[in-house]
């Protein structure tokens, strides 16, 4: 049954004709490129150093192309959320379904679609408008515009860990200090978010309800945070 999962939602994969980039396999690393070149080794530093001083985790999925479509790029992380969940169930990975981040972005499709964590968007209020508004538009559009998408990611990154920092209410802040203390970031085994029916960690293709924002082209070629979608 989860095989037959996966290779359905990888042949979901083809939006209005023009064929996307093949999700790449889950393995719990946090960085996958594909279909373009791999320049994005600052976002893997950068995920590294997030993720070591906050309970956030972080997905960054680069392809070439995620079909045709204003809501393609939305589309394929929603895909893609489902088939790794159940990669991740069937080879016993870890998949964190609460506080992540998964990040996609399409290059030739230039979109760009953020997904939060179930525990993200209900305890934080960390919604797709929101993820749009002080996220998105301030802090990777201006990097994509000139081109720049790692750095524009790095950026994303970051930021997101501030923001969501400054909401956490388990974050303990020094008083006279900006800085945000490392905290431990507990495990999150997508089989025991199956087991206790909490998260999103449910076998089904069809994805559930979530607040994704992106960022798109507008009609004079350059990078435009995108509405609520």
């Amino acid at each position: 049954m989860v095989a037959r999962l996966v290779l359905l939602a990888v042949a979901l994969a083809q939006v209005d004709g023009r064929p996307a980039t093949p999700f790449p396999a889950f393995t719990g690393e946090r960085v996958y490129v594909a279909g373009v070149p791999d320049v994005y080794d600052p976002v893997r530093r950068a995920v590294t150093d997030a993720e070591r001083s906050s309970r956030q985790t972080y997905y960054v999925v680069v392809v070439a192309t995620t079909g045709e479509g204003e809501s393609a790029t939305r589309d394929y992380a929603d895909r893609l959320y489902q088939a790794w969940l159940q990669q991740a169930n069937g080879n016993r990975l870890e998949f964190d379904t609460d506080r992540s981040l998964l990040i996609v972005l399409a290059v030739d499709n230039r979109q760009l679609s953020v997904r939060p964590g179930t525990a993200l968007e209900r305890d934080l209020g960390l919604t797709g408008g929101i993820i749009d508004r002080d996220l998105v538009a301030p802090h990777f559009v201006p990097h994509a515009r000139r081109g720049d998408f790692a750095e524009g990611l790095v950026t994303l990154v970051r930021e997101a860990g501030s923001w969501i920092a400054r909401r956490d209410p388990q974050v303990e802040r020094p008083a006279e200090s900006s800085a945000v203390p490392a905290a431990v970031r507990p495990a999150n085994a997508a089989a025991g978010n199956a087991a206790a029916g909490t998260g999103h960690a449910a076998s089904t293709v069809e994805p559930p309800a979530a607040a994704v924002a992106a960022a798109g082209l507008a009609d004079d070629g350059s990078w435009s945070a995108g509405g609520v979608l």
